[in-house]
């Protein structure tokens, strides 16, 4: 705490050399692990990184996950191309799911900006929210999952980049004035309306001219909370990986508005134009991606 004496015991100095050391070790394998990285070749990492079932959850994902019960198994991930095994986990659970999996991998030997990990299970790609009870291998004790293992580089999208640039630099007091309002101009309600609509969010009211004032209460209490919950549930929404052509076809009535842009919200609300923006540059991005998809 501020003001509070630092402590100087000899115990206490050891606590801290040897946490520092721990750090340095850490951060040292997980720079040999990305330097150690060659996309689009055989190699993905260290040549072996055994994690077991009661490792450290990471970022994001449940501490609950090695207590969870479920068949013990091990899991094996190899590299697709060379067959080299890259990484795994001797006392995995058959409850873990693919993208506990992902976790773990990403976290041991990370990978550049706008690349990703492509798990397989035989010829077919694995869902990430599958079990591995799902795809275990042979009757016998102890289970083994395996899968091949890819990197992909995801396209670039630098107008969503831009667009959640000018977002995320928006002052607190700006999102605070639009909570603010009692009745909000239209162009500003529909703005965040179709907002929840591409977040995915479920039972958003009809207008508010139809229901009284419901919609603009459901926006301030799931949307508006405060800076940071809306900026976090933004970031949630993983434009790389969602199904585009539902995501899309949501939002679809506000695509096809014209009046629908950041100059027609701006002039109401800065904060409702920069949304109206990402929202936008969102939209376009998963437009390229189904055409990529279709080329």
């Amino acid at each position: 705490a501020p003001g509070s004496p630092v402590p100087t015991s000899p115990s206490w100095r050891n606590r801290q050399s040897a946490g520092t050391n721990r750090n340095s070790e850490k951060r040292s394998a997980t720079s040999m692990a990305a330097g150690a990285l060659m996309l689009g070749g055989s190699r993905l990492g260290p040549a072996r990184v055994d994690l077991g079932a009661t490792a450290p959850a990471q970022a994001g994902q449940s501490s609950s996950v090695s207590k969870i019960s479920g068949t013990p198994c091990e899991v094996v991930v190899t590299a697709a191309m060379s067959g080299e095994v890259l990484f795994t986990v001797p006392d995995a659970n058959s409850k873990w799911t693919v993208s506990d999996v992902l976790q773990r991998l990403k976290a041991h030997v990370p990978l550049p900006d706008r690349h990703r990990y492509r798990l397989s299970c035989g010829p077919s790609p694995a869902i990430s929210t599958c079990t591995l009870e799902s795809v275990i291998t042979g009757e016998n004790e102890p289970h083994r999952v395996e899968f091949a293992s890819m990197v992909v580089k995801l396209p670039e999208r630098p107008d969503v980049d831009a667009a959640w640039s000018e977002l995320a630099s928006q002052p607190k007091a700006h999102l605070l004035e639009v909570r603010a309002m009692k009745r909000p101009p239209m162009a500003v309600e529909r703005t965040f309306k179709a907002l929840m609509l591409l977040l995915g969010m479920t039972g958003v009211p009809d207008d508010d001219e139809e229901t009284g004032g419901e919609l603009w209460a459901a926006i301030k209490t799931q949307l508006l909370v405060s800076r940071e919950h809306l900026l976090e549930m933004i970031q949630n929404l993983d434009l790389d990986e969602c199904d585009a052509p539902a995501t899309l076809e949501r939002i679809r009535f506000f695509l096809d508005d014209d009046d629908f842009n950041p100059m027609m919200v701006g002039r109401a609300s800065l904060f409702g134009a920069r949304v109206c923006a990402w929202i936008r540059a969102s939209a376009s991005f998963l437009e390229r991606r189904l055409k990529d998809a279709l080329s």
